[in-house]
C-alpha cells in the first residue's frame, strides 16, 4: 500500500507538471497567434497600398506618355520617381536623356 501512495503522488507530481507545462505552451502559442495575426493584417493593408500605388502609377505613366505640356511631364515624372524609388543617378540619368 505504502508503495501504491508513493507511486500516485509521483504520478500526480508528474500530472501538475505537465499541466503547467501545457499551460505555458497554450499561452506562448496564444501569443504567437496574435502576433501572426498582427502581421497578416498589417501585410493585407501594404498588399491593399501597393494595389492603390500601382493602380496610381499606371494612370500617371498613361498620362505622362500622352501628354505634351513639358511642365506636366515633369511632375509627374517626379511622382513617377517617387513610387518607384529612383536614386538620384536614376534621376540624372533621365534628366540627361532629355
Amino acid at each position: 500500500v505504502s508503495g501504491l501512495r508513493k507511486q500516485n503522488s509521483e504520478l500526480e507530481a508528474t500530472l501538475r507538471a505537465n499541466q503547467r507545462d501545457l499551460l505555458a505552451t497554450t499561452q506562448r502559442h496564444a501569443e504567437e497567434i496574435k502576433t501572426l495575426e498582427s502581421k497578416i493584417t498589417r501585410l493585407e493593408a501594404y498588399k491593399s497600398r501597393e494595389g492603390a500605388n500601382l493602380e496610381y502609377l499606371k494612370n500617371v505613366i498613361v498620362n505622362f506618355l500622352t501628354s505634351n505640356d513639358m511642365s506636366s511631364r515633369r511632375h509627374m515624372l517626379n511622382a513617377i520617381a517617387t513610387v518607384l524609388r529612383f536614386t538620384n543617378e536614376e534621376m540624372d540619368k533621365i534628366q540627361k536623356a532629355k
